[in-house]
């Protein structure tokens, strides 16, 4: 995936300028669908591997530092898995985008 940021010209005033990130790969439907499951289920950072008195399990939060480390596994995984699976589709580069667009010349 290749992100590009440009630094464009406002399309309704010309005398401002606005920054732009570009990004080359788009994702399909599967593929919003996929992450929207992983930012509502996939981050559930508790342990329930104790148990109280009355044999209930007792929830306790994660550390940071495992929060953190399942977040980037989670995130090799699912681009790895969206990619094979072709839920990830090239966009046009930023040049295509873009085309030749010039800033105006401040005075």
């Amino acid at each position: 995936m290749a992100t590009e940021v440009r630094l464009i010209a406002d399309s309704f005033r010309n005398d401002r300028r606005k920054i732009v990130v570009h990004e080359d790969e788009v994702a399909t439907f599967e593929g919003r669908m996929f992450m929207a499951f992983l930012e509502r289920w996939g981050m559930v950072a508790a342990d329930s591997t104790t148990e109280d008195s009355a044999g209930r399990g007792v929830v306790k939060a994660m550390p940071v530092a495992d929060v953190v480390s399942r977040a980037a596994e989670m995130t090799q995984l699912a681009a790895s898995t969206m990619r094979e699976k072709s839920w990830l589709v090239k966009g046009p580069s930023a040049e295509e985008f873009f085309g030749e667009m010039e800033l105006p010349k401040k005075d």
